[in-house]
């Protein structure tokens, strides 16, 4: 584990680059690259599509950041902690929706366009969180445990650990496997909702294996943040799939 990638000096001044921040920028590239490359070969508008990164970009860092300034407030009392992706989804898709429907894009195209990429990067962020030292499981002492050193985290230092983040990981690249395979017809907008249904899902598996407290825990511990936030989208896109069925409804809305 290397939370540190390397030092720059410049002028003087010693400037660490963590694992963390360099892998999280590097999966929101390729999964913004991906999204933009799928759909400028539809005939969408490069630079407009670039304007709706830019929004989606801005949305998602203020979401993680505020969902995360919020857990720890709860948790501890004062509003500082670090990013929470669920955070970064809700706000990222809503100045990405706005943005969308000001420059006349069709939403469920655009956001189906998305899931994908959305899977690949955030997995890629997960290896970062591994590098960082953050969402660690639960003590285990299976063959593929791992020991978080001390200088990473002194909550996990020195006990055989769950290895939290490649679980979540390798579940997102099966979710994105199982989802470029998926042929059901429910319209624009399907897949986008099949991704929000298989994240919920695997999220609040592997939340039952995290160790660390950070997340947030509600109703005494019962369920986490992200566990209840799993949930809940698990049943709304299991209602938004049933309602745009074909074979029930007629025509999927748009």
């Amino acid at each position: 584990m290397h939370p540190v990638v390397t030092t720059l000096h410049l002028g003087g001044v010693t400037l660490p680059i963590y694992s963390y921040g360099l892998l999280v920028a590097w999966g929101a590239a390729i999964g913004a690259g991906w999204w933009l490359f799928a759909l400028c070969k539809q005939g969408h508008d490069p630079g407009e599509g670039i304007a709706i990164l830019g929004a989606t970009a801005c949305g998602a860092l203020l979401g993680a950041r505020g969902l995360g300034w919020w857990v720890a407030l709860a948790e501890a009392g004062q509003g500082s902690g670090g990013l929470v992706f669920y955070g970064g989804l809700l706000g990222g898709a809503l100045a990405g929706w706005v943005a969308v429907l000001r420059l006349g894009w069709p939403v469920g195209v655009a956001a189906d366009a998305a899931a994908l990429p959305l899977c690949i990067g955030h997995a890629v962020g997960r290896l970062g969180c591994l590098l960082g030292g953050c969402c660690y499981g639960k003590p285990f002492t299976g063959p593929w445990a791992i020991r978080y050193p001390h200088f990473l985290t002194h909550h996990a230092a020195g006990v055989l650990r769950h290895p939290v983040p490649v679980y979540e990981a390798c579940l997102l690249c099966l979710l994105a496997v199982a989802l470029g395979r998926a042929h059901a017809n429910h319209g624009p907008g399907g897949r986008a909702l099949h991704y929000l249904w298989g994240y919920g899902a695997l999220r609040f598996a592997v939340e039952s294996l995290r160790g660390d407290a950070e997340r947030g825990l509600l109703w005494g511990g019962l369920l986490s943040t992200s566990q209840a936030i799993g949930a809940g989208m698990m049943v709304l896109a299991l209602v938004a799939l049933a309602w745009r069925r074909p074979d029930r409804w007629g025509t999927p809305g748009p």
